[in-house]
């Protein structure tokens, strides 16, 4: 059996030893916090729903981690067991499995290419009994249908099929009240109202809702591959010129203008995940225009721009004959002849 470990910091090694340990972040305070342990996940997928939920808007590129364990290992906990236990109470959601020793594990970077994203409910395999019950005393359904299934299952699958608002019911039932006081000091509140202040109720649910990826799609950047050339939203720019010495003017875009009218910026990075450049590029009429077109100061005299391009113009299917561009200098111009564009200084 393969599993999969993944992580959006392309600056990890490539091979890697992982050791046992408990997670600093957990999912809604319902996450064992004794066993130390190394996380998987059955598809890449499932990875990126323990890890986030659903892909980061930054982060298109992720490096995944491989582990070939036979599934009787008894380091290897399964995500039956997990959910069975209550150690995680999405782990049906995430088929999350949990490896007790030190591993050292290869791997390799992927594209995310496209993917959906659907809500789902967590609840803990404990109140199975309260939602079968529920589901009995309001439809027609016997209770040896149940079976196996899963508290999570039945209400994140099957319920679908016995009525529209069928689990609008049985989530109804997965609530209680409980009291409290709004916040603040009760005796403070006293001292200056003469009396404490009032008990209220308010309704709890025992589950709760949660956003997670479907319909992944990934492709392997080849390792052969230097750089990394994909879009950059507006704030991410803002964020790296704010962290780097830029020396053009890339503040002075407009944030309205950008992604709203076939011009985008791009962010180059290499397979650790540095930044190497920013390029801002737009298209009218089958013309591409490169407004803005800048390489790190740390990066320069080392042949990174030209490949960047070359790599941006086969990445993006871009005919050279097809780019409009104003260097700045004579220097830039030689640059971008010597790359088969036409151009001259004004």
């Amino acid at each position: 059996m393969v599993l999969y470990h993944i992580t959006y910091d392309l600056g990890q090694d490539e091979e890697h030893i992982f050791v046992p340990r408990i997670p600093e972040e957990k999912i809604e305070q319902d996450e064992d916090i004794t066993i130390p342990r190394i996380c998987f996940a059955d598809t890449i997928e499932n990875c990126i729903r323990a890890v986030n939920g659903y892909p980061r808007d930054e982060a298109n590129y992720i490096r995944v981690y491989e582990l070939e364990v036979d599934p009787n290992d008894n380091d290897l906990m399964s995500w039956e067991e997990l959910y069975m236990n209550g150690y995680v109470n999405d782990v049906e959601l995430t088929h999350e499995f949990w490896y007790l020793k030190p591993v050292k594990m290869k791997s390799r970077v992927y594209k995310i290419t496209s993917f959906d994203v659907r809500e789902f409910i967590v609840v803990a395999q404990e109140l199975k009994t309260k939602i079968v019950s529920a589901i009995i005393d309001d439809f027609d359904v016997k209770k040896d249908v149940f079976g196996e299934m899963s508290a999570s299952y039945i209400l994140n699958d099957w319920i679908k099929d016995i009525g529209r608002d069928a689990k609008n019911i049985v989530l109804k039932s997965l609530q209680y009240e409980e009291e409290y006081v709004e916040e603040g000091d009760p005796e403070l509140h006293y001292q200056i109202f003469g009396e404490y202040p009032k008990v209220k109720k308010r309704k709890v649910n025992e589950y709760y809702n949660v956003h997670m990826v479907t319909d992944l799609e990934v492709v392997e950047v080849k390792q052969d591959r230097e750089f990394i050339i994909d879009k950059c939203q507006y704030y991410e720019m803002l964020d790296y010129v704010r962290k780097n010495q830029f020396e053009l003017c890339w503040d002075i875009l407009d944030p309205n203008y950008v992604w709203n009218n076939a011009a985008y910026l791009y962010k180059v990075k290499n397979l650790t995940g540095k930044l190497i450049a920013l390029l801002y590029c737009s298209e009218h009429n089958g013309r591409y225009m490169i407004a803005k077109y800048e390489v790190l100061s740390q990066y320069r005299n080392k042949g990174y721009g030209g490949k960047i391009i070359e790599d941006f113009f086969e990445q993006e299917k871009i005919e050279k004959n097809r780019v409009d561009l104003i260097p700045e200098s004579e220097d830039a111009a030689r640059f971008w002849r010597a790359h088969g564009i036409d151009c001259s200084v004004c």
